[in-house]
């Protein structure tokens, strides 16, 4: 296998040098100054000009008994379609492998962390945002290309996501895979080493924890 150091310290060292490459810079701004974004006239919804990405609505909540207080009024994202968070894996002789990218998004702790293989909105996927299509969506998106270790639709916080969801799916890599182009801010890391890595602040993102919660589910 290629594009892999054994050892939570190399992995650690490229996660640093992937930091040290980037070049995002991150400031508030007021929602007017954010081009394409704005306010409903009717409801005051804060949503994208062309209806996509997600919107953020008001709730009021009621004879919530078991919380801490029975009601209360929030505003929450509302995220229709959901996304896929998938991750794909190898299993040679030294152990199971995920591929992993470094993950550079604004609201990071140290801006850049280890995400799954692909991280994705159904607005991304459409490409809504005008970009380029994200990495390996090939293989998750309709029938995958490799053997399905799990898969299954999971909740995301119900305290900040309107009926969130995701599809969390773990696929078994195909034997062309480096063939097709590995970018380079992506890395093999074996399983036993992201297990220790878990470990560290402010590392792993969200989404790559879950999509791990899921395949340790599979092993025996």
């Amino acid at each position: 296998m290629t594009g892999w150091e054994p050892g939570v310290s190399g992995v650690l060292d490229w996660l640093g040098m992937m930091r040290s490459a980037c070049r995002m810079r991150v400031e508030k701004v007021g929602l007017k100054n954010i081009e394409g974004w704005g306010t409903d006239p009717e409801n005051g919804e804060i949503r994208h000009d062309t209806g996509g990405f997600f919107r953020i609505t008001g709730i009021r909540v009621r004879d919530a008994f078991e919380r801490e207080v029975s009601s209360w009024s929030q505003p929450i994202i509302d995220q229709k379609g959901g996304g896929i968070l998938g991750l794909l894996v190898r299993e040679p002789a030294e152990g199971v492998f995920c591929l992993v990218q470094a993950k550079a998004e604004p609201g990071n702790i140290g801006t850049v962390l280890l995400g799954p293989t692909l991280q994705s909105t159904v607005s991304n996927l459409k490409r809504l945002h005008g970009g380029a299509r994200s990495a390996f969506a090939d293989l998750f998106e309709g029938p995958p290309q490799g053997s399905v270790v799990y898969a299954a639709w999971q909740t995301e916080a119900g305290g900040r996501f309107l009926e969130g969801e995701n599809w969390n799916i773990v696929v078994r890599a195909p034997d062309d895979l480096e063939s097709k182009g590995i970018p380079d801010h992506f890395r093999w890391v074996a399983l036993s080493d992201l297990k220790k890595i878990l470990k560290c602040d402010h590392v792993v993102n969200p989404y790559l924890r879950s999509l791990l919660a899921c395949l340790f589910s599979t092993l025996p």
